[in-house]
């Protein structure tokens, strides 16, 4: 019964044509773990469809009606969601991940917090805080940052935990044999961990800085320190664990110059390795913008954020075999979106253009690598991003022959700027002659 309830507490509806999603009885703002609007509905409402908040002549929020019904925290989160054209399913994903799949891990996170309310040191917290990140981002190995989740979240297998948690006696600290041992004495007031420390170089006014537990303490020491000596600094206490449990378990003694110059060489190997070894991200197709073959239009989109993200960028730029413009697009819309968000609503403006021109045979390249692996998938996109790849996907099946290709930000250079230049025109829409974009598509790159 807990699972059913847990599996239903982190789904929502994304938006397509609004026709099967009711306004105040169904999931589909992301708040969790409401999903739905606090907003009360109004009399004789209370079976209205999402569809009736959606303006047919633009595909998008009828800002209008979204005001007289909704409060303003309810208004913010409706108008950042994309919206679907006609006809588009509404699909039901999960919110707790990116792409809108279910996974164990997510919904490990979503227990905690429903079945055991959120502390300050608490996983969840931890999960959806910048402490997170900071480890997450770390330039260290794996093990390390298992071992640092584990610290913050009083998981290590210390002896004042264990005490806590099985009500059986243990032993104090195997260095001083006198105080308990704690997060706080091994990692900080242990001679044997002052003494690492003090030949550490890491500043020791900021390490020993203890914030009252180790969620915020680790917290206080990433934003305090550089990215590298953090990288330092969580070796350095793995090492110290790892130190612990030779004396504890095999009865060896790691003094503190060995466990330096160990952390030392272990993180150097490690950069090192990392270096010589494939990033796991593919390199673009394209360095550098390149001419399609006879017959086929190249458009290139990009999108840009202005006003704190409350106003969308767009660029599009068509060109032909030889290089030349046959279209471009230079637009700005008022509506709030993250950035893979702008990419989308650029890449479904460039089909449009394509349509609207009626090119049999199209190449569709942008700089956003997830987007252009999305429009690749033939899976449905569950994202929040879902509605606006759905359109594409709907679209491309008109063409003759399409493909959608990544390219680097310089082979991209010439969209970027079209829609950045957006931001400076009074009316949305940027004025340029054909031979002007012409003369700006000379800086984009090489023609092939």
């Amino acid at each position: 019964m807990r699972g059913y309830l847990l599996d239903n507490s982190g789904l929502r509806f994304r938006i397509g044509s609004g026709t099967s999603v009711k306004i105040w009885k169904d999931p589909w703002i992301p708040r969790p773990s409401l999903f739905k609007p606090i907003s009360p509905p109004p009399h004789g409402l209370e079976e209205a469809k999402v569809a009736a908040l959606i303006d047919p002549r633009t595909d998008d929020w009828d800002h209008s009606i979204i005001n007289s019904l909704f409060s303003p925290k309810d208004r913010e989160l409706i108008l950042k969601l994309p919206v679907g054209r006609a006809h588009q399913p509404d699909v039901i994903g999960w919110h707790y991940t990116a792409k809108g799949m279910f996974t164990v891990r997510s919904a490990y996170f979503v227990a905690l917090e429903v079945y055991h309310p959120a502390t300050s040191s608490s996983p969840c917290n931890l999960y959806s805080s910048g402490t997170w990140k900071f480890i997450w981002k770390a330039n260290v190995p794996p093990k390390v940052r298992l071992f640092a989740w584990k610290l913050v979240n009083n998981a290590l297998p210390l002896g004042a935990v264990l005490e806590k948690r099985m009500k059986i006696p243990q032993p104090p600290c195997s260095y001083c044999d006198t105080y308990p041992e704690c997060l706080l004495h091994v990692f900080l007031q242990c001679h044997i961990a002052r003494q690492t420390w003090a030949i550490s170089d890491l500043p020791w006014a900021i390490i020993s800085h203890w914030k009252d537990d180790p969620l915020r303490w680790l917290h206080h020491v990433g934003q305090s320190l550089q990215s590298e000596e953090f990288d330092f600094f969580l070796v350095i206490c793995w090492f110290l664990w790892w130190s612990r449990n030779q004396h504890c378990m095999e009865n060896k003694f790691v003094n503190p110059l060995q466990t330096i110059t160990s952390a030392r060489c272990f993180l150097e190997a490690y950069r090192e390795a990392i270096s010589r070894s494939p990033t796991g991200v593919p390199a673009p197709t394209n360095v550098t913008w390149c001419s399609p073959p006879n017959g086929v239009i190249k458009l290139n989109f990009d999108g840009a954020l202005f006003q704190n993200g409350a106003e969308v960028g767009v660029g599009v730029v068509a060109r032909d075999c030889q290089g030349d413009v046959r279209a471009w697009l230079s637009h700005r819309f008022p509506r709030h979106a993250e950035p893979e968000l702008a990419e989308a609503l650029a890449a479904r403006n460039a089909i449009d253009i394509a349509l609207k021109h009626r090119w049999p045979s199209i190449i569709l390249e942008g700089d956003c690598l997830s987007l252009i692996n999305k429009l690749k998938s033939p899976a449905t996109d569950t994202s929040s991003i879902g509605p606006f790849v759905w359109d594409i996907k709907s679209a491309a099946s008109t063409f003759h022959c399409i493909s959608f290709n990544h390219v680097s930000r310089v082979g991209n250079s010439l969209a970027h700027n079209l829609a950045k230049f957006a931001n400076f025109s009074t009316e949305g829409l940027h004025q340029f002659s054909v031979a002007d974009v012409q003369r700006f598509a000379l800086s984009d790159s090489v023609l092939s």
